[in-house]
């Protein structure tokens, strides 16, 4: 199926702001987006339970602040 749509010159703009090469096609940047969201918004079962186990250690309190680890790496 393909359909024609009007795209308003604001969202034309940020569309060409998003490209990664001069030549690539609004169609392609709209693409590669739309991958970009779809793997994004999945997170596979060990990463979650990171995740969870990572909260888990800043509520118990074990953690440091970046200030203190930035310091010691001299950054």
């Amino acid at each position: 199926m393909s359909e024609s749509i009007e795209i308003p010159f604001p969202l034309m703009q940020r569309i060409e702001r998003l490209k990664i090469q001069p030549d690539e096609k609004p169609i392609d940047v709209i693409t590669r987006l739309l991958d970009y969201y779809d793997d994004a918004d999945e997170i596979d079962e060990e990463t979650n339970q990171r995740i969870l186990k990572g909260l888990e250690d800043v509520d118990a309190g074990r953690h440091r602040p970046l200030r203190d680890i930035a310091q010691e790496m001299g950054i």
